[in-house]
Formats: structure tokens, sequence, C-alpha cells
């Protein structure tokens, strides 16, 4: 007897654009930024942070595991506005004729959602520095 569905193909995860970032990094950070704002993936990480801070068998139940985990998520926050900046400066044109058809109220409000906030003037000119020092202070153990 045969059935109108198809085989389901086991243990495959279905194709995500961050599984391309490594091919084409410039590419997937205009991925990213097209479909989040700034203020969406710093609100996502703030609960992410609240889920392991407040989950009852959590790996953060001592004081510097909990220090280091804020510690770190700041830093994150830098990481993503520098991605941010870099996305901007790489793929300005690009954002012009994405954004051509919306009203002047609607750029204005996706301006002010991708403000970064927590860089200096002279890390936002060069964000790669605030990208190497990420890596550098967050390397593997």
């Amino acid at each position: 007897m045969e059935t109108g569905t198809p085989n389901r193909k086991r243990f495959c995860k279905p194709w995500h654009f961050l599984s391309q970032a490594g091919k084409r990094p410039l590419c997937i950070l205009w991925e990213v930024f097209d479909t989040y704002h700034l203020d969406e993936l710093k609100q996502e990480l703030k609960c992410w942070q609240r889920q392991a801070l407040c989950n009852d068998n959590s790996a953060y139940d001592e004081g510097g595991a909990r220090e280091d985990l804020m510690d770190f998520i700041q830093q994150l926050f830098r990481l993503i506005e520098a991605f941010h900046v870099l996305n901007e400066q790489k793929n300005a044109g690009r954002k012009r004729k994405h954004q051509k058809g919306l009203s002047k109220d609607a750029r204005k409000m996706i301006a002010k959602m991708n403000t970064p906030v927590l860089l200096t003037a002279g890390e936002k000119k060069n964000p790669q520095q605030v990208i190497h020092q990420f890596c550098k202070t967050f390397r593997g153990s």
C-alpha cells in the first residue's frame, strides 16, 4: 500500500543561513541584520541571560559564575554592535536599496532600533578592534 506521504530524512537539520557563515560572512551579516534589528538581538540575549540566571538547575549557582556570565553578555552586546556597524559599512548601498520604498517615518524607526550605544566613536569607525578584542578575551579554553 502506497501512502502520499514522502519519506522523512532522519537526523537532518533544516538549512539555516548561519550554516553558511564561514563561507560568506558579509552576506550572513546582512541576513542577520536584515532579519533582526539591533535592539531585537539585545532583547533576545537579555532573555537568554535571565533564563540562565533564574533557572533552578543552572550552571550559574555561584556568584563568580554569575558575574562571569554578566560580563560576557555585556561584551557580547558590544560585539553585536560592532558586527552591526561592520554590516552597515559593507552594505550601505544594499541597505539604501532595501529601504527605498519605505516611508520616512519607517526609516527613522528602523534607524532608532539600529543605533549602537555601547561603542565609542573610534570603535564605530573601526569595529574590527572590538571583534578582535572579544575573540582575544573569550578564546576557547
